[in-house]
Parts: C-alpha cells; sequence; structure tokens
C-alpha cells in the first residue's frame, strides 16, 4: 500500500513532510515529478538511473528505475537505506534547486510502500487459508489411501 510521505510545489514540498518515522531499510519509494513542458520522455534514455543516483547521493537511497509516464510525469521508483523521510525530502528540494530545474517542475509527491494494519491482516488471512488448504488436501490423501482396494472393482 502505497502512503504519500510529502506532496506540494518545490515551494512547499519540504514542509508537507507527513511520514517522520524511519524508513526500515528495503522499503520502496516512489517519486513523480509533474513537469509543465512535456520533458519526461527524455528520461526514458539509458543513463538517467546513474544521473538520479548521483544526484541522490546523500540521501540513503537506492535509485532502481526512472522512467516517463506520459509527456509530463517523471517517475523514480527507489529503494531506502534506513532513510529519515525529511532528508529524501531535502535532498530532492535540494537537486531541484541546484539542478535549476525548479521552473520546469509544477508538483512533486513522494510515496512508500509502507504496509499498514489493512495489509498487515490481509497477509495473516491469506497464510491462514493457505495452511488450511493444504491441512484439508493432506487429510483428503490420507483417507482415500485408507479405502481398501477391492481386486476387480474399478473405481
Amino acid at each position: 500500500m502505497w502512503t504519500v510521505i510529502a506532496e506540494g510545489n518545490p515551494d512547499e514540498f519540504e514542509q508537507n513532510v507527513s511520514y517522520t518515522d524511519d524508513l526500515p531499510m528495503g522499503t520502496r519509494l516512489r517519486l513523480e515529478i509533474d513537469t509543465t513542458m512535456p520533458i519526461a520522455p527524455l528520461l526514458d534514455l539509458w543513463g538517467a538511473e546513474w544521473v538520479a543516483q548521483k544526484m541522490l547521493g546523500d540521501a540513503d537511497v537506492e535509485v532502481k528505475d526512472v522512467h516517463s509516464a506520459g509527456w509530463n510525469k517523471v517517475i523514480v521508483d527507489m529503494e531506502a537505506e534506513g532513510a529519515w523521510p525529511v532528508i529524501i525530502a531535502v535532498a530532492i528540494i535540494a537537486i531541484i534547486v541546484l539542478g535549476g530545474i525548479g521552473w520546469i517542475v509544477y508538483n512533486l509527491r513522494l510515496m512508500a510502500e509502507i504496509a499498514g494494519p489493512a495489509g498487515t491482516t490481509l497477509l495473516i488471512v491469506a497464510g491462514v487459508a493457505v495452511l488450511g488448504l493444504l491441512g484439508y488436501a493432506a487429510y483428503k490423501t490420507q483417507a482415500i489411501e485408507r479405502i481398501p482396494k477391492l481386486k476387480g472393482v474399478r473405481i
């Protein structure tokens, strides 16, 4: 389940951080960048991940994929390496300001895949259901083996 950590235009993005706990190592993150100009397909080029990783070097994240979703939306998929969301938000804003691309960016949205109570409950229910089905299959297999074999009778 994706949880919005921070959202807003470049001026208000880092002040709108709503999730303040440490992110466990391996947490999937997604940064969606809406642009005012149709430049998103340029980030589908080879090497965009390397550039994004170099720019986000101090943010304790590992960039996994950079791609476009249409003409005006860039999506950066990352993995947290035990970072604090505020540090990530500040690093993203610093990159936008230092890169001089603040005038192109319309909106930013940083999301994390955090399993909440509903996600945990769903996993527990699925696990119990699988165990129940395996138990039932084992019971049926033993019951069939206990049926005496009759000579010459086909079942």
